[in-house]
């Protein structure tokens, strides 16, 4: 007993060690500017004194930036900082699972064994604060503490229940919405069959506590509803509709984009389906049964995902969900080991051998490489130290997809662009994918939006375009500003029907930097 629980506090050390340590590296290998640097300014802005939704528009991720800016004010602004965000969330999904499945009966080592993969296909693919990895992570900590709660009903574990599926909600409403229909349909079920009064007050309780936090916030901020509904839930609906209505998304449903592209993930949960229907379905009393729960829970959050993935133009990031799967399936075939007989060790065995497969796949393919920051054909070898740009970007090994071959090219684009900047005496606006530059330029640089993409923000003719022109040309006017600057790879579609044509005098700077100066006629537009 003893040898047990100083075996488990040395896996635990090991995996706090390895989960944070290899995602700090690969945050600062590579950068993939729009991603990269996502939350940066905007967290940046909320420090000093800035506030989403009123003073930028915001799609989606507030919980991210506020989480950043908190860390931001205690630790500082720096590129590290913004690292340590990321790798703190690894951390925690490491060690949450390793609880779970100790909580499930596995042993010790192999509790051990597949929250090390996770440790490393979790957060590392990325390495710096993204929307959908804190979305879906958020989302994963719910099932566990849905699962903690109709294990026990005794606990008050159903009180955290709404904070991580709030939290999930406000990084991304997507696959979070879906997951909290998805749980809010099995607590329903489960508590007309497991009526605990004392756990569905504590469920109702937090779920009250998560609404007054959320309008207080907003109350104390001044923050419009209508301001919330048109950013964060009507134009994020209206891109889901194009998305799911055009090719390449949902459609064509192929065998190759629907099971060979997701393999890890249905080969993962495929003993979870087995025991769902050998040892649950077809028996009586289905739903007294809380292995129902949890199995449903865990393989249709699986297909969740897969819906969700191939809604989403980023690289494949939902394989972070296979370790954890073949965590359950390893609880479950132990309790199915009368049952299986001699086919017990022999799939047990698959589902080790799986599971190193699995790792050495997502290494070498996607986090080695960093595939998901189009650097899988760049020569990783070239990256220079991004401290050339400014100290707070010490440590970064800065190359490109844009410049491969030449970083210290771009990093001097970079550096001639913030000089041009700095010798602007009046306030403008900024809009660049290297958000990062807001804060070296001073508190003369202002933004619209958080990013400039073809998502983030509503474009000419897109639902909300009208609410996003507004709020542009507001603060446009609130802050005095008479000139745009863009930086390459955003461009003049990012303002496009904002401002008459005909008002904007477009000037080029250098090779990366335009800006867009209004005309002294067309100051009341």
């Amino acid at each position: 007993m003893l040898i047990t629980k100083y075996s488990r506090i040395f896996y635990i050390i090991i995996l706090s060690f390895f989960s944070f340590y290899i995602n700090y590296y690969y945050g600062h290998l590579g950068v993939y500017p729009l991603d990269t640097f996502l939350f940066y300014d905007s967290s940046v802005r909320i420090l000093d004194g800035e506030i989403p939704f009123k003073d930028f528009w915001v799609s989606t991720g507030i919980t991210i930036d506020l989480i950043q800016f908190s860390l931001f004010k205690i630790f500082g602004v720096s590129f590290k900082t913004y690292v340590v965000h990321a790798s703190l969330m690894n951390l925690l999904l490491t060690l949450s699972t390793f609880f779970i499945l100790r909580k499930l009966k596995l042993g010790n080592f192999f509790s051990f064994f597949y929250s090390f993969i996770l440790s490393v296909a979790a957060y590392p693919l990325s390495g710096t604060p993204f929307l959908d990895h804190h979305a879906i992570i958020f989302c994963i900590f719910a099932i566990y503490i849905f699962i903690l709660s109709i294990l026990d009903t005794k606990k008050y574990s159903w009180v955290f229940l709404p904070f991580f599926l709030l939290f999930a909600f406000f990084s991304k409403q997507t696959p979070s919405g879906y997951t909290i229909i998805l749980l809010g349909l099995l607590t329903i079920v489960f508590f007309l069959h497991h009526f605990n009064l004392r756990s569905l007050l504590s469920l109702l309780t937090s779920s009250l506590l998560c609404l007054v936090f959320v309008f207080g916030l907003l109350l104390i901020n001044e923050i419009s509803l209508i301001e919330i509904y048109n950013q964060f839930i009507s134009y994020p609906s209206f891109v889901g509709e194009i998305r799911m209505k055009a090719d390449g998304f949902l459609t064509p449903i192929e065998f190759s984009r629907y099971v060979l592209k997701f393999k890890f993930v249905h080969l993962s949960y495929i003993f979870l389906l087995f025991y769902l229907i050998k040892f649950v379905l077809f028996k009586e009393n289905l739903f007294l049964k809380k292995d129902f729960y949890i199995l449903v829970s865990l393989i249709a959050f699986s297909i969740v995902l897969i819906f969700h993935q191939l809604l989403s133009l980023n690289q494949k990031f939902i394989e972070l969900i296979v370790p954890i799967l073949l965590g359950f399936s390893h609880i479950y075939l132990e309790k199915s080991k009368d049952f299986l007989k001699k086919k017990f060790i022999y799939i047990k065995n698959f589902i080790l051998l799986f599971s190193l497969i699995f790792l050495i796949d997502i290494f070498f393919n996607y986090i080695d490489n960093r595939r998901f920051m189009d650097l899988k054909k760049v020569n990783l070898e070239n990256t220079v130290d991004a401290i050339n740009i400014d100290k707070s970007l010490k440590g970064l090994k800065w190359v490109t997809y844009m410049y491969p071959n030449n970083p210290n090219k771009e990093i001097d684009l970079i550096n001639e662009t913030i000089s041009e900047l700095k010798k602007e005496n009046k306030n403008f606006f900024l809009l660049t994918h290297y958000s990062f530059i807001h804060s070296l330029v001073g508190a003369k640089s202002f933004n619209s939006s958080r990013v400039h993409d073809d998502v983030s923000i509503p474009l000419k003719n897109d639902k909300n375009f009208e609410d996003y022109k507004k709020k542009f040309r507001g603060l446009f006017a609130e802050k005095k500003i008479n000139k745009i600057f863009i930086i390459s790879p955003v461009n003049y579609k990012s303002i496009d029907g904002i401002f008459p044509q005909n008002c904007l005098r477009e000037k080029k700077i250098n090779k990366i930097l335009t800006s867009y100066e209004i005309k002294g006629n067309c100051k009341k537009f």
